[in-house]
C-alpha cells in the first residue's frame, strides 16, 4: 500500500532539517530554498526576488502536505547554462557534488567555465561576485538557453564568445583553432564538431550522428 505521508511524517523534523537544509525547490513557478521545519504543519522558505537574488526578508510558510517526496526536490538536468554579464553572455558548465545531503544545495552546486571564456573578461563575473551561488543555482533550476538560430549570428558577428543551446550542448570560439573553422561544438564537455566563419556545421566525433543533433542546429 502506498505511504500517504509526506516527509515531514515519515522521515521527522530533525532529519529533514539536517539533510535538506538549503534544499531548493520549484512552486508556483517560483525559486524557493528550505529554510527550516516548525511543525508538522508547517515549514518556512525563502523565496528568490526577481534580480535572482534570495530575498530573506521575505520568508514564506508552505504547508508540509507539499513535501510528498523526494521528487519535490528534483531539478533539471545539470549541465551547461547560459549567464548574462552585462551585454555579454557566459557560458558555464554545472554539476552537483555527491553528498549525503538531499536535493541540491549552495556547497552541492559547482560550476566550471570553459577555458576560452578565461581569455575574456566574463570571466571576471565569477571572480568578482557579479555572478554568485544565487544567479548560478536559479540558472540550474530555471535555465535560460539559447537557440542555434538566434545564437549563431551573434558568435560569427564577435557578440558573444559562445552559448549554451541545451544542457548538453554548447557552441564557442575554439581558441586553438589557427585556421577556419574557428569555433567548436562541445557536447557534454566533449569536442564535438566544428562551426565555420560561413556557418557550416561539421560534426567531428564520430560516436554522434548529425541526425542525433538535427534538432539542436535546425535553423527554423
Amino acid at each position: 500500500m502506498k505511504d500517504s505521508r509526506n516527509l515531514v511524517e515519515s522521515l521527522g523534523r530533525g532529519y529533514i532539517n539536517d539533510w535538506f537544509q538549503e534544499a531548493h525547490f520549484m512552486h508556483e513557478g517560483k525559486l524557493y530554498y528550505l529554510y527550516r521545519v516548525e511543525s508538522n504543519d508547517f515549514f518556512y522558505a525563502v523565496p528568490y526576488g526577481e534580480n535572482g537574488e534570495p530575498n530573506h526578508n521575505n520568508m514564506t510558510r508552505l504547508p508540509t502536505s507539499l513535501l510528498t517526496g523526494f521528487s519535490f526536490f528534483k531539478y533539471p538536468e545539470l549541465g551547461y547554462r547560459n549567464l548574462k554579464v552585462g551585454d555579454a553572455n557566459l557560458v558555464v558548465l554545472l554539476s552537483s557534488t555527491r553528498t549525503a545531503r538531499r536535493g541540491l544545495s549552495f556547497s552541492c552546486l559547482n560550476a566550471g567555465v570553459p577555458s576560452v571564456f578565461q581569455l575574456f573578461p566574463e570571466n571576471r563575473a565569477l571572480q568578482l561576485g557579479i555572478v554568485n551561488q544565487s544567479h548560478l543555482m536559479k540558472q540550474a533550476f530555471d535555465p535560460t538557453f539559447i537557440s542555434f538560430a538566434e545564437g549563431l549570428p551573434r558568435l560569427l558577428n564577435g557578440d558573444i564568445v559562445g552559448f549554451a543551446i541545451n544542457s548538453k550542448v554548447a557552441v564557442m570560439l575554439d581558441a586553438e583553432a589557427r585556421t577556419d573553422p574557428y569555433y567548436k561544438i562541445m557536447f557534454r564537455e566533449e569536442k564535438a564538431g566544428r562551426i565555420s566563419s560561413d556557418g557550416e556545421v561539421i560534426i567531428t566525433n564520430k560516436t554522434l550522428s548529425r541526425s542525433r543533433l538535427s534538432e539542436v542546429f535546425n535553423r527554423g
